[in-house]
């Protein structure tokens, strides 16, 4: 049942959509630049795209992208916060602006305005872009998406670092038992406990 003076049938608004850039380098030591964006709601990540020149022209695209995203999800944002990286231009804030969104800019040296995004980067780098060697933007690409796929779907941390009980373990615990005679000793192992 819809509230009075709210249609039901338009994108539910949430609260703050946050992008920014993170860099990866790659094995030849290209630095590559890739643009990311998580709802502070629902904590959903989507990388939206990589490049070694990230120019207005690119920037621009990858916001009409996001928008028809989050149309297709049937959702909007009502804050888009950003950094003041350059990169981040007036056109940039106004296809956000048009499609009813108010667009934040961070503080200048203000990491923590940004710090769910900021945290998520810090993340992505120890869990994943410090532990792997990447061959290329098109291999970026394709471990960015299945860590996305992964942070979505389970909530937020690599399998190794969760922390999960297994039950009872087989652990073989031998008694050693020394016989010997005459100068000779032999070893044998006996029994297997359960903890």
């Amino acid at each position: 049942m819809a509230r009075a003076g709210r249609s039901s049938s338009g994108p539910r608004p949430q609260a703050i959509l946050a992008l920014d850039f993170f860099t990866a380098v790659l094995l030849n030591g290209t630095t590559v630049y890739v643009l990311a964006a998580i709802e502070h709601g629902t904590r959903r990540i989507r990388i939206l795209g990589a490049t070694e020149h990230p120019v207005q022209s690119w920037v621009v695209q990858q916001a009409r992208n996001l928008l028809m995203d989050l149309e297709d999800a049937g959702t909007r944002a009502k804050f888009v916060l950003h950094d003041r990286d350059a990169s981040f231009t007036a056109t940039f804030d106004s296809l956000f602006q048009a499609a009813g969104t108010r667009v934040i800019r961070s503080a200048a040296q203000a990491p923590r305005m940004n710090s769910i995004m900021e945290r998520w980067i810090g993340s992505c780098r120890r869990e994943l872009l410090d532990r792997t060697l990447i061959w290329n933007q098109r291999h970026l690409m394709t471990v960015l998406r299945e860590y996305e796929d992964f942070y979505n779907r389970t909530g937020r941390t690599a399998p190794w670092i969760r922390l999960r009980h297994c039950g009872p373990c087989q652990i073989a615990s031998p008694t050693w038992i020394i016989s010997g005679s005459g100068g000779m000793i032999t070893l044998v192992a006996s029994s297997t406990n359960t903890v």
